[in-house]
């Protein structure tokens, strides 16, 4: 239908341009390429169904950007994921050999790596990572807090240690997290066997009560902190044991 009006429209101008007298006259080929331009703007002006979408150099390079980014955060995400199932495979792989009797029996039996858990995976947090960052000591709790409002101040021969964590939204999409719904506890172990539970503070970033909503990418400070002694030294290694839905699991934190 719009080749057929297409094809009138170039009819009607260029026996337009004859002025008068039947005779059509003979058009170079660039004043049929005007012809045909004009007659396919008319139908596009007047179709409808047509929308432009011409798009800024701003707005083509904050798109490119944008899906580099995406495409960035889903690679490591991906690679993550299979180096968990290479390492598993492999556990497997070596369990199932000792159990076949494979090995050799004359060596001395080796003590098997103790598997620990990711802190995400166990709490249920689909394309979450939660990682470790390292420790401070402080008498107060927040250590930044600008108001006395919900401050915890140390008891006396005692200090606080606070475990800062990071947690990322390693999906190519918006999470949003709330940890009062998945209700766990945490209890740090230390490398001397000292056994803390994590204490619960009114601060946002608190890990215990953390709830927002972590963009495609994002990453988030969080923080735990147990009350200890104050001569405690720097530990040379600390787990943390997991508690939810009834369910426990150890995750290591650090070790030298």
């Amino acid at each position: 239908m719009k080749k057929i009006m297409m094809i009138m429209l170039i009819t009607v101008l260029m026996l337009a341009f004859t002025a008068c007298g039947n005779e059509i006259p003979e058009l170079s080929d660039e004043e049929l390429y005007m012809v045909e331009e004009y007659a396919a703007k008319l139908l596009l002006k007047y179709d409808a169904n047509y929308q432009g979408t011409t798009l800024s150099d701003e707005e083509i390079e904050e798109q490119r950007a944008e899906a580099e980014r995406r495409a960035d955060v889903q690679a490591k995400a991906e690679a993550e994921r299979k180096l968990r199932e290479q390492k598993k495979a492999e556990k497997e792989a070596e369990k199932a050999k000792e159990d076949s009797g494979e090995g050799n029996k004359g060596d001395k039996a080796e003590v098997p790596e103790k598997e620990y858990a990711d802190i995400a995976a166990f709490l249920g947090l689909d394309g979450i990572s939660i990682e470790y960052a390292g420790l401070t000591f402080s008498e107060v709790y927040p250590m930044d807090s600008e108001v006395t409002q919900g401050l915890a101040h140390a008891p006396s021969g005692k200090t606080f240690m606070v475990l800062a964590f990071k947690m990322t939204n390693t999906s190519g999409d918006e999470k949003a997290i709330d940890m009062n719904q998945i209700n766990p506890s945490f209890t740090i172990v230390l490398g001397a066997g000292v056994k803390k539970s994590a204490q619960p503070s009114m601060r946002g970033d608190n890990l215990l009560g953390y709830t927002g909503t972590l963009a495609a990418g994002e990453t988030k400070d969080v923080q735990l902190f147990i009350e200890v002694n104050a001569n405690t030294e720097a530990p040379k290694g600390a787990t943390m044991n997991i508690r939810r839905d009834g369910e426990s699991a150890e995750a290591m934190l650090f070790q030298e």
